[in-house]
């Protein structure tokens, strides 16, 4: 019985991990074919510390995409105003922003 558990508790959450770093790997647009293959290689072949690795080293999620262009509309315009408030962008170039988020629908 202890066998089922261990496979409950730390086997099925190493696959899950693993078949998330994997799809996340093969959609990621920063990476070049090459390195696709070595993160898949290493994910594949040496399975834990393949994991381990790639979790501690990739970048955070909007660094991956290149910034906003992979949220909702909602969340653009927040990171929008916050640009706006910090005074990375001009009242002008706001607006001009938040018409282009606003008409991609």
């Amino acid at each position: 019985m202890s066998g089922v558990w261990v496979l409950i508790v730390v086997a099925l959450p190493l696959i899950g991990l693993l078949v998330g770093a994997v799809i996340e790997v093969a959609r990621r647009s920063d990476l070049t074919r090459l390195w696709k293959f070595v993160w898949l290689g290493a994910l594949v072949l040496i399975p834990i510390f393949g994991l381990a690795f790639y979790i501690v080293v990739r970048p955070p999620r909007a660094e991956q995409v290149g910034g906003p262009t992979d949220v909702s509309n909602a969340e653009a315009i927040v990171i929008l105003a916050e640009r706006r408030q910090h005074g990375d962008l001009t009242e002008a170039e706001f607006h001009m922003e938040l018409a282009a988020i606003t008409s991609v629908d």
